[in-house]
């Protein structure tokens, strides 16, 4: 009976843990007035000299499924005493143009990366990281323009995982592109955004449809859920030693593998508090999977 209560209870933490996100409107599905749900397209900038209304997106019906898809493009803007081209943005956060207008356009010659760190604020809630974002694109560039994927995960603000898609190919039909993920601290995130950007160059476009978040571990032959009550494993990340300890009586063993599933170390019929010499290791993220009386865990670790 014990241990039935500790396996429902095991499930019940996984099932809690294990919850994923999912993007809102990730299909394009949904507007109002004009504007995408969910997504920031458009800011209103206002100087003593000058005002700037940026919107970049639009609705299509030209869509990869269902009726409506997102088309990015460049925003011109006339200053009189010189001209600019924004880039098409589109993202899950919110535009912060709380700066000069020397400085707002500063930031936008300053490219897309620029204008991530500058402008580019907020998201969508998320604690876990995903490996890859995927979304179905069509891309019509003018001249060598380029497209730019971008996605970040974020603790209070900082920066724990990224990925970047870039592309100057043109395509006259939607394609599926991916954008993995990598994980710079072990710190679960608390907030996610994808951003992206149509390039600027005058007559660029962008269309965009069905975004979706991957969230993967390599494969688990016995098919036993996770269970954060068995085992601990510390420090996480380490350039040392791992620290393996189980809370449960008997033996177990231990594998770790790459994040592309290959099995990089095994050792079997350990007891109590276990170690392992990683010095020798490639830096990267690890999968660590304990077995222990049927029950399995398997938790990501970095390698520094």
């Amino acid at each position: 009976m014990k241990k039935i209560l500790t396996l429902l209870f095991c499930w019940c933490v996984t099932a809690m843990v294990s919850a994923q996100t999912t993007i809102p409107n990730a299909g394009f599905e949904q507007w109002n007035n004009g504007a995408p749900s969910s997504w920031a397209t458009a800011f209103s900038f206002d100087a003593s000299i000058v005002s700037i209304e940026y919107n970049s997106g639009e609705r299509t019906s030209d869509s990869h499924t269902g009726n409506y898809a997102m088309k990015l493009h460049p925003v011109p803007l006339d200053l009189t005493i010189t001209t600019y081209s924004l880039p098409g943005i589109g993202h899950l956060g919110y535009f912060n143009t709380e700066v000069g207008l020397t400085s707002l356009l500063g930031i936008f010659n300053g490219g897309i990366s620029g204008i991530i760190n500058a402008l580019i604020e907020g998201g969508i809630t998320c604690n876990q990281v995903p490996s890859k974002v995927t979304a179905w694109v069509k891309y019509i560039p003018a001249s060598d323009d380029e497209m730019t994927v971008t996605v970040r995960c974020l603790r209070e603000g900082e920066v724990v995982a990224e990925g970047t898609y870039t592309s100057h190919s043109a395509s006259g039909v939607y394609q599926q592109i991916e954008v993995p993920v990598t994980a710079s601290v072990s710190d679960a995130p608390d907030m996610l955004n994808i951003i992206f950007s149509s390039g600027s160059k005058e007559g660029t476009q962008l269309y965009i449809d069905d975004v979706e978040l991957v969230f993967e571990t390599p494969e688990d032959p016995d098919g036993i859920n996770e269970c954060n009550a068995i085992f601990s494993v510390a420090p996480n990340p380490t350039s040392e030693m791992l620290n393996i300890q189980s809370t449960m009586n008997g033996n177990y063993s231990v594998s770790m593998f790459d994040t592309n599933g290959k099995l990089v170390w095994e050792g079997n019929d350990f007891q109590g508090n276990t170690q392992i010499d990683v010095s020798d290791f490639d830096a990267g993220i690890y999968f660590v999977r304990i077995t222990n009386n049927g029950l399995t865990r398997t938790q990501k670790v970095i390698i520094r």
